[in-house]
């Protein structure tokens, strides 16, 4: 019984939503069947585990039937009816109270009410205004219902009948809800032919863009235009929609769901990274993007902190030298992450901060600490910050080890994506040159070097690190230079 659907659902339940539940029950309107009320307060003292091991269907059986010959039948009966209690009572705690006031409204028409159903239309009308309807639909059966209700109340129409917005209303309506959700699915889709699949042949793509363009359908729907902007930027990388969206979102954050935010935050976001990536000077772009992220999504949300979203802010941060913010950073929102990505998001990340605070030894032991490599981010991020940190500490034979213990690592790595091991590789490619420099410096290597790190066009780890570091190569050779002259 532990395993069955219906306590797999009841254990989910808040503890709210479980006496919700119970009070349902007792309904006499939904639950006629009193035995069902005291199957839940037997099933009460066991929310929310569930994992007693005298729950049963036998138990549960005798004790809701006082005898000791167990009927199954009857019990699976009380199962089932149960779980469709459950079922109803889920559909009514998570309906739109919209659905409801437009399912009401519809009644009333057919009741002939016309007075009555005026009133509560203009009432739901207001209401709609006021409410954000991602995907038209709500608008759309409001204005069908409304058509209909105009219908029924007319003998014959007239000319002048025809000429009245409310007939046109329910096709305006319809053209929306077609509209934005085949934005949202060419939004959806040119997000994964530009990162995965250039190939991909998206239906109607051409047809649908040009329409809302030349009729300028989005310029009165906010849904519609941050769905057509976002099309328009990750097609043609043009910075003039990242920053119409930008405006567009900080203008009218309050009227924007939580979901949409979220997608929203992740083009843009995905945006300043293809900036930064191909060369462009976009990172505090990025970073104030992603602290919108916080302040209107994850500030509003009870979810977990998504473990890639933490690493890649405080990541972002730190590279910006704003570690009093990162300090902050890990202390606020390190609790709201999964319990398994804790203690090694916060080793980690205080061991960086204390890589920036040249607290090399420091650093070190908190990488240590890092035994289970509770995300796929870790392992390469430790094994790079280890092998800065002994260049740092001119351990140049421990440099030199990790650097080959992460080529291997690399090799043998079956999750890490190819772009992003050719990232890692090119990092251990001029890292390994760097510790040959530092070993027999001279001019023609240190320049050879320089050119090196400057050719690569591409988006290059820890490029300024190398650049300041073959600057103190090149001050160290030239001081010995003076030196031997002297």
């Amino acid at each position: 019984m532990r395993k069955s659907t219906l306590i797999q659902i009841l254990s989910k339940l808040s503890p709210a939503e479980f006496r919700d539940f119970g009070k349902f029950i007792d309904s006499p309107y939904f639950c006629s069947n009193k035995k069902l009320s005291e199957f839940y307060k037997l099933l009460k003292n066991y929310y929310p585990d569930f994992d007693a091991l005298e729950l049963s269907k036998e138990n549960i059986f005798r004790k809701l039937y006082k005898q000791d010959n167990v009927v199954m039948g009857t019990m699976y009966y009380l199962i089932s009816e149960m779980e469709k209690l459950l079922e109803q009572f889920l559909s009514i705690e998570k309906i739109n109270p919209l659905t409801l006031d437009l399912t009401a409204l519809k009644a009333i028409g057919s009741m002939r009410l016309y007075n009555i159903f005026d009133v509560k239309y203009r009432e739901i009308k207001k209401k709609l205004n006021k409410t954000y309807d991602p995907e038209n639909l709500n608008n759309f059966i409001l204005s069908n219902i409304n058509r209909s209700n105009r219908i029924e109340r007319k003998l014959s129409l007239t000319k002048k009948d025809v000429f009245q917005k409310e007939w046109l209303e329910p096709v305006d309506e319809l053209v929306k809800l077609f509209l934005r959700n085949m934005l949202w699915n060419i939004a959806l889709f040119s997000n994964f032919r530009k990162f995965l699949n250039e190939k991909l042949d998206i239906p109607f793509y051409n047809e649908i863009l040009e329409y809302v363009e030349k009729n300028k359908k989005y310029e009165n729907d906010l849904e519609m235009k941050l769905l057509f902007y976002q099309i328009k930027m990750v097609n043609s990388g043009d910075e003039t929609y990242y920053y119409n969206l930008k405006k567009i979102f900080t203008d009218n954050h309050k009227k924007i769901l939580p979901e949409v935010t979220q997608e929203l935050m992740a083009n843009l976001n995905n945006f300043c990274m293809q900036k930064v990536i191909t060369g462009f000077e976009f990172h505090q772009e990025q970073f104030e993007i992603q602290n919108l992220y916080l302040k209107y999504y994850i500030e509003k949300s009870n979810d977990n902190f998504p473990v890639d979203a933490f690493n890649q802010i405080f990541m972002l941060g730190v590279s910006l030298d704003k570690v009093e913010w990162a300090k902050r950073f890990i202390r606020k929102y390190g609790k709201r992450l999964e319990e398994k990505f804790q203690s090694n998001a916060e080793n980690y990340s205080f061991a960086i901060i204390d890589y920036k605070e040249m607290k090399f030894e420091e650093a070190l032991k908190k990488l240590s600490s890092i035994k289970n490599f509770s995300h796929i981010f870790y392992k390469p991020s430790v094994k790079l910050l280890q092998m800065k940190i002994y260049f740092e500490l001119n351990l140049f034979s421990e440099a030199e080890d990790a650097a080959n213990a992460f080529t291997q690592f690399l090799r043998n790595d079956k999750v890490t994506t190819s772009n992003i091991k050719e990232t890692y590789i090119d990092f251990v490619t001029v890292y390994k040159k760097l510790l040959s420099v530092q070993h027999s410096p001279d001019k023609n290597k240190i320049n050879n070097f320089k050119h090196e790190i400057e050719k690569k066009r591409k988006f290059l780890l820890a490029r300024k690190w190398f650049r300041d570091r073959i600057m103190e190569v090149e001050q160290k050779f030239s001081r010995n230079n003076k030196r031997r002259a002297v």
